[in-house]
């Protein structure tokens, strides 16, 4: 590996047991001579090994795979460094599969818990039948790595949330140099995030996806929509995904208010931007022109709770929301009248309310974040639907919608950039505003039996029936 250099001794003959040692090749470094390790009693000298000398193990411990003389496949190959090595030491995998005795590992760093030991009698294991047991492995590094160089996954830990997966930073700190914040303003999922040394910009934001959420959202379309408009430079790049979450770019910003959400300098930019997405999808003809929201809302009223598993809930339920059946009715309303409405179809957020927009007042540009219910959809929901959120969201207070002056001026803007042409007629403004005005019930239906189904499902505290 260019750059790097590789030192191994073997304990025994040459493909057996050993330690691999892994620096950049600019660092000094010295070379730890041991002396005669008898292959039984290798485990539990090298435990000793680690603890005198402090080293760090690079491997998660997985065993590689070889044939040696003795016939026996199974060996752990464990590649240390010190720990102050360990801050410039490589944390990738050796890809060299043209030798039959190293596959590639996944690298993890960590630190040896002392107690271990104790726990633990290393002599006489058999590693290949031990690792194959995913139980075993999961409880060798939960007991085995402090991983302290993965703050992230350690901070998470402490605040009591599950990462399925693992995540490597590429900068290896002190656990107490990167502060950790839980952001609260989310009603689905929850959001971490973690900068090193008080420099928040450089944040890493963590997304935890919220209970039973993927009842609500396709999250494999999520992760797709995301990566398309970061392509296009609308939005954050995202830095890993895992089975309930994802982590990603942290853009620097405020979020929007009812106030601000008004204020001349930056609605305009608003509109901007929800035309520039609208038009984007738009350029690719190999993707169907059907709009995602009837399927969706069909799909909602397939897993509203029939009864809720909370009476008090249940209570509320039967006292504020109508019956099912009047739901029906509503839904086909709804559909057979909206469908004429001509509204086009466009690349359309779906979810634009007031914390989903970072506006940056230095650069004067705004983002949009949180694409979960992203999809081809009217543009007239897509517009109405932010008209909307200009209420509020835990005490709306419906005087602050927006009256048609104001909409004309919004959507004036919008087409200016969505029809490329700074003409834009009275004409064209009157067709736009009917349409979005036609579409205004359909928010308040589509979240309406989300908020059902959240109140049943979801953990966090926020009262989705009310």
């Amino acid at each position: 590996m260019p750059g790097f250099s590789c030192v191994r001794k073997d304990i025994l003959s040459q493909g057996q047991r050993g330690l691999c040692i892994l620096i950049r090749s600019h660092i000094e470094f010295q070379i730890l001579h041991l002396s005669h390790i008898s292959h039984h009693s290798v485990e539990i000298q090298g435990i000793k090994i680690f603890e005198d000398l402090g080293v760090i193990i690079l491997n998660d411990c997985t065993p590689t795979l070889i044939q040696p003389s003795n016939y026996r496949r199974s060996v752990i190959d464990l590649c240390i460094v010190s720990s102050n090595l360990a801050l410039i030491c490589s944390s990738s995998t050796l890809d060299d599969s043209d030798y039959s005795d190293h596959l590639p590992v996944k690298l993890q760093l960590g630190g040896l818990n002392r107690y271990l030991d104790e726990e633990f009698r290393w002599k006489g294991l058999h590693y290949e039948q031990f690792f194959c047991s995913q139980t075993n492995k999961l409880w060798f590094n939960k007991y085995f790595f402090k991983s302290e160089e993965i703050v992230l996954i350690n901070r998470l830990r402490a605040n009591h949330y599950n990462l399925n997966y693992s995540l490597h930073r590429k900068n290896i700190v002190a656990p107490k140099a990167c502060p950790c914040g839980i952001f609260t303003d989310g009603r689905t999922n929850k959001l971490i995030g973690i900068w090193y040394m008080g420099h928040y910009t450089d944040m890493i934001l963590v997304r935890i996806y919220g209970n039973n959420s993927d009842l609500l959202i396709d999250r494999k379309s999520e992760i797709k929509n995301i990566r398309i408009l970061n392509k296009a430079g609308y939005t954050h790049c995202i830095y890993a995904t895992f089975n309930n979450g994802f982590a990603y770019e942290f853009l620097e910003g405020e979020t929007l208010t009812t106030e601000t959400v008004k204020n001349p300098k930056v609605y305009p930019l608003i509109a901007k931007r929800m035309a520039e997405m609208h038009n984007l999808e738009s350029e690719n003809e190999s993707i169907s022109k059907d709009a995602f929201i009837w399927e969706k809302i069909k799909k909602f009223m397939q897993i509203i709770p029939k009864r809720f598993s909370d009476s008090l809930k249940q209570a509320k339920f039967e006292m504020l929301i109508p019956s099912y059946a009047i739901l029906e009715k509503e839904y086909q309303l709804l559909k057979s009248t909206l469908s004429k409405v001509n509204s086009p179809v466009v690349f359309a957020h779906n979810d634009l309310l007031l914390g989903n927009i970072l506006y940056n007042q230095k650069q004067e540009s705004v983002v949009f974040i949180d694409y979960e219910y992203t999809a081809l959809n009217y543009q007239a929901f897509d517009i109405v639907n932010h008209f909307t959120e200009f209420a509020g969201f835990d005490e709306p207070d419906y005087s602050l919608y927006p009256d048609e002056n104001f909409q004309k001026m919004w959507l004036k803007k919008y087409l200016q950039i969505y029809n490329a042409t700074t003409n834009v007629s009275e004409k064209d403004v009157d067709k736009l505003y009917w349409q979005v005005t036609k579409f205004t019930p359909l928010p308040h239906f589509f979240w309406g039996c989300w908020a059902l189904i959240q109140s049943e499902h979801s953990h966090i505290d926020f009262d989705f029936l009310e």
